[in-house]
């Protein structure tokens, strides 16, 4: 369950490939959302869906950065390279970042717009904030750019893996630690 000095937990796997798999399929929604017209019949219920996912996510990060308080994330192996490893220790500093302002954002915009999170039909989240439509429009802004800010982030994670994962030297492939291998 718990991680160890060289591999991920059973908990730490499944909190990464659960939040990949959503974060990767709302960054694909909020792009297609962004086209929808007007009067497009499931526009509201793709938004809500959208919006409750986002919220779950919120949620998730905080699990997720308790459970390494609990349980630290492994250290990267020997044969990473300083610079790789300064790199990927920037680049997940970013994303978590980005995992808490993109979603706590799109609650923001939402609230300053006026309209609640519906979380799946269970509940409603209250509102945090008064309607301000300027105010919307600049949290509006900032999910987008954050969204986009991450879109890159996530590539470079990637290429990263994809880099290590074909270095010359097999002990720099850090790939088998999230796949519990």
């Amino acid at each position: 369950m718990k991680n160890t000095a060289d591999r991920y937990g059973l908990v730490s796997r499944a909190l990464h490939w659960l939040m990949a798999l959503a974060i990767i399929g709302l960054l694909a929604v909020g792009l297609w959302m962004e086209g929808l017209a007007d009067d497009d019949s499931y526009k509201m219920t793709a938004y809500m869906l959208h919006k409750a996912t986002g919220f779950s996510m919120l949620l998730l990060v905080v699990v997720r950065v308790a459970w390494l308080a609990f349980s630290p994330a492994p250290v990267l192996p020997a044969a990473v390279k300083p610079l790789d490893q300064r790199l990927a220790k920037a680049s997940k500093h970013v994303l978590y970042m980005l995992m808490v302002a993109i979603p706590l954002s799109g609650l923001l915009m939402s609230n300053y717009f006026g309209y609640p999170v519906n979380f799946y039909g269970l509940f409603e989240v209250p509102l945090l904030v008064t309607k301000n439509e300027d105010f919307g429009g600049a949290f509006h802004e900032l999910h987008g750019l954050f969204a986009y800010i991450l879109m890159g982030v996530l590539t470079l994670h990637i290429a990263g893996v994809i880099k290590h994962r074909f270095s010359a030297n097999p002990e720099e492939n850090v790939l088998p630690r999230m796949l519990g291998k």
